[in-house]
């Protein structure tokens, strides 16, 4: 294993486009970190200028402590997957996964056991004499991990492995993809503009934009208490609730509606004060009486998302979305309160964009190096590999 870290990083074409522009970043050794963001904000190049394949304007990169900056992708000990994942078409899945070992001129039997073992581990046994012409693209997929593994890498990037196969291999793929890094225990670095990807898989996460990072923590902290309007918006399956609102005597003024400042914000919040609050459809409930801190609204839209409903309501000069369970039966038309959760509503300075700090929200819990995202589940690489065929 290694450590990942770029300082002032800057990559700058033709034309004064900056892709990066002055990026710091450290990843610990064995984490296993996303880089998120829309198409275009850098995170590609970042990859591609960790394994060498971009030189950078300006800036360090380090592995392991070292500066290998200027050190040729091959002398980085790093093994990249691509979104394409990059099989030589006319060779076998063995010569595929056994490439690494061939160009450091390993004898043949050598490395042809070497593939064979690590195709075992990962379900691909049975396809080792064919061309990757001939396999899935989730075979594929693993075909370009193996490959990767048979490196011996120290560090494993990852740009958008999974774009290619459809939803449900995607699921398969994703708890393969996490069992086989806690297995390896090997750093990772993957690249995603798919949120629930990095909320499954990674460890520690970067949102970024338009070349730099907006906010860097755990996945559950990011989605829960983002630093600015940016990572509050990009984040979350549902869009979140901005509602802009106006402070007035220890409330907040949301149209025609009142609600109470969450706990901890009252000093940064003086009245008169102009504010953006938001708060995320799932932290806000729905009910037929009259509730304090609730918008009076009618039911505009319903959207079905399989055992929840997204429901919007207007009133009051207010919209505001809720997702709730599909069994409360919300019709349009219907009159409700939408109620949210006060621990979750989140308070910005519409003019900088960054939240008011010192909200008294649940702190996340703490998620460890390696521990598996919930909907990861357990078990061996084997069995999980069976799993991400297709």
């Amino acid at each position: 294993m290694a450590d990942v870290a770029v300082e002032a990083l800057t990559k700058e074409f033709a034309g004064g486009v900056k892709a990066l522009d002055q990026l710091d970043l450290a990843v610990e050794e064995g984490e296993f970190f996303a880089l998120l963001g829309p198409s275009g904000c850098g995170k590609t190049t970042l990859l591609r200028s960790i394994a060498g394949l971009e030189r950078p304007t300006s800036g360090k990169v380090l592995i392991g402590g070292r500066d290998v900056t200027r050190t040729p992708p091959g002398g980085r000990g790093i093994a990249m997957v691509f979104q394409d994942y990059a099989l030589l078409p006319h060779m076998t899945v063995a010569d595929n996964i056994a490439y690494p070992l061939k160009i450091r001129h390993v004898p043949k039997a050598q490395r042809l056991e070497a593939a064979s073992r690590t195709a075992a581990s990962l379900g691909l046994d049975q396809y080792l004499k064919r061309r990757p012409a001939e396999l899935s693209g989730g075979q594929q997929q693993r075909v370009a991990l193996a490959r990767a593994i048979t490196s011996r890498a120290k560090v494993f990037l990852l740009d958008e492995p999974l774009s290619n196969l459809d939803a449900q291999l995607r699921m398969e793929a994703r708890i393969f993809l996490k069992r086989l890094q806690q297995e390896l225990a090997v750093t990772t670095i993957y690249v995603t503009h798919d949120q629930s990807e990095a909320l499954a898989l990674a460890d520690r996460m970067a949102v970024m934009e338009r070349g730099v990072i907006r906010q860097v923590g755990p996945p559950v902290e990011v989605y829960l208490r983002p630093d600015n309007l940016f990572v509050a918006g990009f984040m979350g399956a549902t869009p979140i609730n901005l509602l802009e609102a106006k402070v007035d005597t220890g409330v907040l003024r949301v149209g025609d509606n009142r609600i109470g400042i969450p706990s901890g914000t009252q000093a940064g919040l003086s009245s008169g004060r102009q504010v953006t609050v938001a708060v995320r459809p799932e932290h806000v409930s729905l009910s037929d009486a009259a509730q304090t801190g609730g918008f009076e609204g009618s039911v505009v839209l319903v959207e079905h998302l399989g055992d929840d409903d997204l429901v919007t309501l207007e009133g009051g000069g207010v919209t505001i979305r809720a997702k709730v369970n599909i069994d409360d039966a919300v019709q349009l038309g219907d009159l409700r309160w939408a109620v949210p959760n006060p621990e979750r509503v989140l308070v910005f300075d519409p003019s900088t964009g960054e939240r008011i700090r010192g909200q008294n929200a649940a702190a996340p819990p703490r998620v460890a190096p390696h521990a598996l995202a919930k909907d990861a589940g357990t078990g061996a690489i084997g069995t999980a590999a069976g799993g991400a065929g297709g």
